[in-house]
């Protein structure tokens, strides 16, 4: 490349990063050659010879692309180690010359150079040696050095392209020659800067090498050392697994290991230092150095070999923190506050309860996090997401009670108590403030709110007597206000809002009180406050559906309504049902404030919410959680007997479509309607009563009727008969679900086949083109044939099988028709896609479901089987590959019906034309390597399926003839259908495979079909 050529790249530059979007895609167009191995030469004469950012940021980011996208090509040459010496010394040479966006893009092309270098090293070298040139010369090239390392120790933590057991080869060479001295620099840099011993030219370059150093140490410490890569979701509660041969650089003042070859001086603890740097550094650095403290927290115990040096680690680490919230040191920045909570929940993680116990500090330490905790509750708006960490921290100190000594007790019961009062007390707080303020967000609409009220109840259950006259107290408080309020004639709406939101609190904490019982053990003194709070919720359930109508629409009314269903649910959970026999206090105590009270009372107190909920409410939410606890009421045995004896649940049952339900209402909201008449299912379906079913069943079969009367097009396409076949549709779907049995589905089908099964046929090839109505009735027939719990075993002088099957293949052979017509459209997922996906779903129920006998419809010249099974083969070849790819639910039923496909029928996918049965194989191959375990293990059984059947007809055949023809199929498929056998090997081989089983069994299959190409590979995974 010449200066001309550099001008014009240059200028390109510019467009690409400071262009219109036009000039902007030209340049982009014209450097996109750049990206490859043979413009490396370029792009190095770029970054030696430009002044322009622009190009350098370019050529920088080009260059990493290439070198990652083409490794394969320099492994194991020259080149590699070429490169990764070119830029190392280009960066010690130009270093203050670049922007530091340009530093940052060199630093990552750098990082990449060295790991792609040691990856491919016989014999690895230790990273300090390569990098050491960088902290012999000036502050900047310090600084470019201790980036480089930021940038390269969480990188070897993560794959790169590369198979996972050279990655952890590399990574774990890497951990055991460089990464202690890499911290152990890091320490060093920070101990020199807060000695002042380390020469710099002004704060500002201070306190970056001071940020870099701090995360230097963050990132050593959060390194993978087991090399089990995990999930990142667990980070609060992980353990730092640092290596004995770390034990000098974390021990505490007064133990120091003689013998350790870390090269740190003995000026005192690593962890005071980052105590003190906390104490004297900007906020950005204290930070840092809180989330470093946070790991020193989360060390093994197992580090220290003896008590000693363990309880003096602890007592440093407690001592340090009691003198930051003592002090208030930097606790009024919001961020340095959440670290500090943060570190308190990390700290229980790692340590038991009897260890803090045994604590010279923890006297002093728990009373200080206590009042801590205390302040941080009163002023929750400034800090607002701090207050789920404190309570994980409680909740995870007072659950560990139970195995210490009671003289323990007393002092944990005083301070929780405080935290737990204080929080409370935040919550009414925080009701009365978001109506004040639009800048607030309401926590009852926080996604944390489960996670709070499950960690609640271990904050109570200490003192439970004096928690619940706490809670109770409040309660009455909120409660007597509230009346007070709407008695006048004119109630400000701003008070009932806020006093809405304060029962909605409390009574979503009375709920997780209660289910306290089943984390945290009951006694009968606990139950009787349980039946107090109980009777307190019964009470305001009644008194709140009694409110006035103008306040139904204000938000907390919903808050206040979700924890009421909130509590209903707590309180089925624990004392209706199979649990009743051990809730006699409950009821007694419930009775002595309500009048007499058993479970039946509470059922039917509990059902009269539900309908007047479905009845009042159009809020989904709401209506959800109704669902939800109709539902569950229904699903036990025990309740369900209960429900099906109130005199207002039949009243449900046989009256259904005549309820004023606003949910009914809404066509578009088929969840709810299908889980509604899932529940009165299970209600009618548990006592096996073919009266009651009939009753049930009456009012529906009346509109029924009239739908058989429409008999053309236009009839159904009217909005009322629309309207009302796919109610009807999303009605049978529920109840559908709910048959468990035999009798049961014998008595749904009965009731339908064959008068109404031509409705659906009709509204079928009516309204094929209307996705809303034919998603819910291929929802109701893949219901309809779905075998669980074997309950479609009919007797055996029955064809209701058959009868059945010819029902599903009309329905699958109409729509299928209508969907490959399908040319144009605006949806491809809801107007195609998913009525495909049901398709195949309904017919992988017929293929497993083990009810039907196939051979009957051959025998019989029946063809609605083959006519079934060829449109459903129709659609699956159809779908674009990328859309099989791209849609869970269109994958899933995809690879499903292949799967059955080749387990029932193997010949028919292995009879394909070559061309088609290519596609199916490179889908699979994709399959094989998708995120979604349930994919992976279907694709791996029809594999084996059509694996183990080629072997079969090709190897042990009879038939010459036919012998012959599975060779030829198998010779022109061979290419495609090998290339799965390179696939599963390396899964085995080179990645981390959890089920190893499934993926060898086609394996083997294949093996046998093409062992030339198994020993090829093999030699070449060898070598």
């Amino acid at each position: 490349m010449n200066q001309q050529e550099l001008s014009t790249f240059e200028q390109l530059c510019s467009q690409v990063f400071g262009g219109d979007n036009k000039a902007r895609q030209e340049a982009e167009n014209l450097l996109q050659g750049f990206q490859t191995l043979a413009y490396i030469p370029k792009c190095q004469f770029i970054l030696e010879n430009s002044i322009s950012p622009f190009a350098l940021l370019y050529s920088a980011q080009a260059f990493k692309k290439a070198i990652e996208a083409n490794w394969q090509s320099l492994m194991n040459t020259p080149r590699s180690v070429e490169l990764r010496s070119w830029i190392l010394m280009l960066l010690g040479k130009k270093a203050a010359d670049f922007s530091n966006y340009v530093q940052g893009a060199l630093v990552q092309l750098t990082c990449s150079l060295i790991k792609y270098s040691l990856l491919e090293e016989s014999q690895k070298k230790d990273l300090t040696e390569i990098l050491a040139h960088f902290f012999q010369a000036s502050i900047a090239h310090y600084l470019i050095g201790l980036q480089i390392y930021n940038r390269f120790v969480p990188e070897m933590s993560q794959t790169m392209g590369h198979s996972i057991t050279q990655q952890r080869k590399t990574a774990l060479s890497f951990r055991d020659k460089s990464l202690l001295n890499v911290a152990t620099l890091g320490f060093l840099t920070l101990r020199k800067l807060h000695n002042r011993k380390l020469i710099v030219s002004d704060a500002n370059q201070a306190d970056q090498l001071r940020q870099q150093a701090l995360e230097l140490i963050f990132q050593c410490l959060s390194f993978d050392f087991l090399s089990v890569a995990p999930d990142e979701s667990s980070e609060e509660a992980g353990t730092c697994q640092l290596p004995n041969s770390w034990r000098s650089l974390v021990s505490p003042d007064g133990v120091r290991d003689e013998n350790s070859m870390s090269g740190v001086p003995n000026e005192g603890s690593n962890m005071k230092l980052l105590f003190e740097i906390y104490s004297t550094s900007s906020p950005a650095a204290a930070q840092k150095a809180m989330q470093c403290l946070t790991l020193f927290g989360s060390i093994r115990r197992s580090l220290f070999p003896t008590e000693p040096e363990k309880d003096a680690f602890l007592n440093e680490f407690l001592i340090g923190i009691t003198n930051i919230i003592r002090n208030n040191t930097g606790l009024r920045e919001v961020a340095l506050h959440h670290e500090c909570c943060r570190m308190l929940a990390r700290l229980k993680s790692n340590y038991q309860l009897v260890t803090l116990l045994s604590a010279e500090a923890f006297k002093d330490w728990i009373a200080i996090v206590s009042n801590f905790s205390v302040s941080t509750m009163q002023a929750w708006q400034w800090a607002p997401n701090s207050v789920f960490y404190l309570l994980t921290f409680w909740s995870r100190l007072i659950a560990a009670t139970a195995y210490i000594r009671h003289d323990h007790i007393p002092l944990l019961e005083k301070n929780v108590q405080q935290v737990m009062e204080a929080y409370v007390k935040s919550r009414m707080d925080a009701a009365a403030a978001i109506v004040s303020s639009d800048e607030i967000e309401d926590p009852l609409e926080d996604d944390q709110l489960k996670e709070i009220l499950d960690l609640f109840p271990y904050l109570t259950r200490l003192a439970y007597k004096q928690s619940v006259l706490f809670v109770t107290s409040l309660f009455e408080k909120v409660i007597a206000n509230l009346q007070q309020t709407l008695s006048q004639t004119n109630p400000s709406e701003d008070n009932v809002t806020i006093l809405f939101g304060q029962l909605a609190w409390l009574v979503y904490l009375f709920g997780s009180m209660i289910a306290g019982r089943m984390l945290l053990g009951y006694s009968e003194e606990s139950d009787k406050l349980d039946g107090e709070l109980s009777a307190h919720i019964f009470r305001l359930a009644n008194f709140i559906d009694n409110c006035p109508q103008q306040f139904v629409s204000i938000i907390p009314y919903e808050h206040l309504q979700m924890a009421i269903l909130y509590f209903l649910q707590q309180f089925r959970k624990m004392y209706v049902g199979e649990q009743a026999s051990n809730a006699i206090k409950v009821y007694a105590a419930i009775s002595d404030l309500l009048g007499s009270c058993t479970q039946t009372t509470v059922i039917e107190l509990v059902v009269r919410k539900i309908i007047a909920n479905l009845k009042l409410w159009s809020a989904k939410r709401v209506v959800e959680s109704t669902l939800s606890l109709f539902n569950d009421l229904a699903s036990s045995y025990s309740s369900n007997k209960l429900l099906g004896a109130q005199e207002i649940t039949q009243e449900l049952l046989y009256n259904h479509l005549g309820q004023q339900f606003k949910f009914l209402e809404t066509v578009e909201d088929h969840k709810n309607i299908t889980q509604f008449y899932s529940t009165l299912g299970k209600m009618v379906f548990y006592c096996d009563d073919s009266e009651k079913f009939d009753r049930f069943t009456s009012s529906l079969s009346q509109v029924l009727e009239l739908l058989l009367t429409f008999n053309t097009i236009e009839s159904f396409r009217q909005p009322e008969a629309k309207n009302a076949i796919l109610l009807m549709v999303r009605n049978l779907t529920g109840i559908s679900a709910a048959c468990m049995n035999k009798r049961g589905y014998g008595m749904l089908f009965e009731w339908l086949y064959p008068k109404f099964f031509p409705i659906f046929h009709r509204a079928l090839s009516a309204l094929h083109d209307n996705s809303d109505f034919a998603a819910a009735l291929l929802r109701f027939f893949c219901e309809l044939t779905c075998n669980k719990i074997g309950r479609l075993n009919f007797e055996i002088s029955s064809a209701n099988s058959i009868l059945l099957f010819r029902e599903v293949s009309n329905v699958i052979v109409t729509y299928g028709n209508a969907a490959l017509a399908m040319t144009v459209v605006s949806d491809p997922y809801k107007e195609r896609l998913r009525g495909i996906g049901l398709c195949l779903t309904m017919m992988t129920n017929v293929l497993i479901g083990n009810y039907l006998n196939f051979g009957v419809f051959a025998l019989y010249g029946d063809p609605s089987y083959p006519d079934a099974i060829n449109t459903c083969l129709k659609l699956a070849i159809s779908l674009p590959f990328v859309d099989i790819l791209s849609y869970k639910k269109v994958s899933q039923a995809w690879f499903a019906f292949i799967d059955a496909l080749c387990n029932v029928q193997p010949e028919i996918i292995a009879k394909l034309d070559p061309s088609l049965f290519d596609k199916i194989i490179l889908t699979v191959k994709e399959g094989l390597q998708s995120i979604d375990s349930s994919i992976v293990l279907e694709c791996c059984s029809l594999v084996d399926h059509i694996a183990e059947f080629f072997f079969h007809k090709t190897t042990k055949s009879k038939d010459p003839n036919l012998a012959r023809m599975y060779c030829e199929q198998l010779r022109n498929v061979s290419r495609t259908f090998s290339s799965l056998l390179i696939v599963l090997m390396d899964m085995l081989l080179t990645e981390n495979c959890s089920y190893q089983w499934s993926v060898s069994r086609p394996l083997l299959s294949l093996i046998t079909l093409f062992p030339e190409v198994f020993i090829q590979n093999f030699i070449f995974k060898i070598n």
